[in-house]
């Protein structure tokens, strides 16, 4: 029984290590993966005044969406009080087929100002950026900062081809802030995989170029090492079994 009790007892606290390890690196895992509030376009929601609408832009959201043909379009509203900065970027899913398609046939942006003016924003290149803590990567397409004006802005996503966009804006990382025409909000971060992984039907092929990278999951590599850990604890009380 006492050899039971020295043999048991480590075991034990390294299980204990080993589920809380996989516990707080899986937390840590989607926690910094979602430093925007994810809101999701919905493909009823053509233009801004239809769409999802942001009482305060400063706060960081990702609105995620996609377009179904060339002339299909998105929008959504944000509110900015004068002082503020209105901070916008453009991107898609660093996957196929998005990533291989010109720049001419990728999303454009236009900004409507509360005084009426409006920009028009195209792709200005390809910018890896990558979510390291989700395995999931994107391609920055176009970027816009200015002193905002007070009012609400009404901001578009004009397609020139079939596929997926996400368009982030704000600086403030806060979660759980009011928004409104918003449909099973709940639900977005599951839907954020949906959605990276389920490309336009158009593409025939899916990117299979992706692999797993263990770099990617952290948790992973510490839930593997950790029950490898485990593994050898054992051996080496059975050895010590053995030779009493």
């Amino acid at each position: 029984m006492r050899f039971m009790e020295f043999y048991v007892r480590p075991i034990a606290a390294v299980i204990v290590v080993f589920v809380t390890t996989i516990a707080l690196f899986g937390i840590l895992s989607i926690t910094p993966g979602y430093a925007h509030d994810p809101i999701f376009i919905e493909n009823t929601q053509l233009s801004p005044a239809e769409g999802p609408y942001l009482p305060n832009g400063n706060i960081s959201f990702a609105l995620y969406g996609r377009l179904e043909n060339g002339s299909d379009s998105r929008g959504f509203r944000s509110k900015l009080q004068s002082g503020d900065k209105l901070v916008l970027s453009l991107l898609i899913p660093n996957l196929l087929p998005e990533k291989l398609l010109p720049l001419e046939q990728l999303p454009t942006l236009k900004v409507e100002r509360p005084d009426k003016s409006s920009i028009e924003l195209s792709p200005e290149g390809k910018e890896v950026f990558n979510e390291p803590f989700t395995g999931t990567s994107y391609l920055r397409l176009l970027s816009m900062q200015e002193p905002a004006q007070s009012g609400i802005y009404h901001i578009t996503v004009n397609g020139n081809q079939q596929g997926r966009f996400t368009v982030s804006i704000g600086t403030i990382e806060q979660f759980g802030t009011p928004v409104d025409n918003v449909i099973n909000r709940s639900s977005n971060l599951n839907r954020i995989s949906d959605w990276y992984s389920d490309s336009p039907k158009q593409s025939l092929t899916r990117d299979r170029s992706r692999k797993f990278i263990f770099t990617d999951y952290p948790f992973v590599v510490f839930g593997i090492a950790g029950l490898i850990f485990v593994l050898a604890v054992i051996l080496v009380k059975i050895r010590i079994t053995k030779s009493l």
